[in-house]
C-alpha cells in the first residue's frame, strides 16, 4: 500500500485499498471498497458496498445494500432490503421485507411478513403470520395461528388453536381445544369435559 498510517493518520492502505484510516480518519478502504471510515467517519464501505458508516453515520451499506446506518441513522439496508434502520429509525428491512423497525418503530418485517413491530408496536408478523405483537399488543400470531397475545391480551393462539389466553384471559386453548382458561377464567377443561373438547 501507499501512504499508511495506523495512528491518527489520514491516509492508510491495507491491501488494495486507497485512502485508509483506522483512527479518526475520513476515508478508509478495507478490501476493494472506496471511502471507508471505521471511526466517526461519514462514508464507509465493507466489501462491495458504497457509502458505509458504522459509527453515527448517515449512509451505510453492508453487502449489496444502499443507504445503511447502524447508529441513529435513517435509512439502513442489510442484504437486498431498502430503507433499514436498527436504531430509532422508521423503516427497516431485513432480507426481502419492507418497512422494518426494531426499536420503537411502527412497521417491521422479518422474512416475508408484513407490519412487524418487536417493541411497543401494534402489528407484528413473524414468518407468515399476520398481526403479531410481542409486547403489549393486541393481536399476535406465532406460526399459523390467529389472534395471539402473550402479554395482557385477550385472544391467544399457540399452534392451530383458536382462542388462547395465557394471562388473565377467559378463553384459552392449548392444542386443538376450544375453551380453556388457566388463570382467573371461568371455562376451564384439561380433560374430556363439555366446555373444552380435546381432539
Amino acid at each position: 500500500g501507499e501512504e499508511t498510517s495506523l495512528g491518527y493518520g489520514e491516509e492508510t492502505s491495507l491491501g488494495y485499498g486507497e485512502e485508509t484510516s483506522l483512527g479518526y480518519g475520513e476515508e478508509t478502504s478495507l478490501g476493494y471498497g472506496e471511502e471507508t471510515s471505521l471511526g466517526y467517519g461519514e462514508e464507509t464501505s465493507l466489501g462491495y458496498g458504497e457509502e458505509t458508516s458504522l459509527g453515527y453515520g448517515e449512509e451505510t451499506s453492508l453487502g449489496y445494500g444502499e443507504e445503511t446506518s447502524l447508529g441513529y441513522g435513517e435509512e439502513t439496508s442489510l442484504g437486498y432490503g431498502e430503507e433499514t434502520s436498527l436504531g430509532y429509525g422508521e423503516e427497516t428491512s431485513l432480507g426481502y421485507g419492507e418497512e422494518t423497525s426494531l426499536g420503537y418503530g411502527e412497521e417491521t418485517s422479518l422474512g416475508y411478513g408484513e407490519e412487524t413491530s418487536l417493541g411497543y408496536g401494534e402489528e407484528t408478523s413473524l414468518g407468515y403470520g399476520e398481526e403479531t405483537s410481542l409486547g403489549y399488543g393486541e393481536e399476535t400470531s406465532l406460526g399459523y395461528g390467529e389472534e395471539t397475545s402473550l402479554g395482557y391480551g385477550e385472544e391467544t393462539s399457540l399452534g392451530y388453536g383458536e382462542e388462547t389466553s395465557l394471562g388473565y384471559g377467559e378463553e384459552t386453548s392449548l392444542g386443538y381445544g376450544e375453551e380453556t382458561s388457566l388463570g382467573y377464567g371461568e371455562k376451564t377443561s384439561l380433560g374430556l369435559s363439555e366446555v373444552c373438547h380435546v381432539v
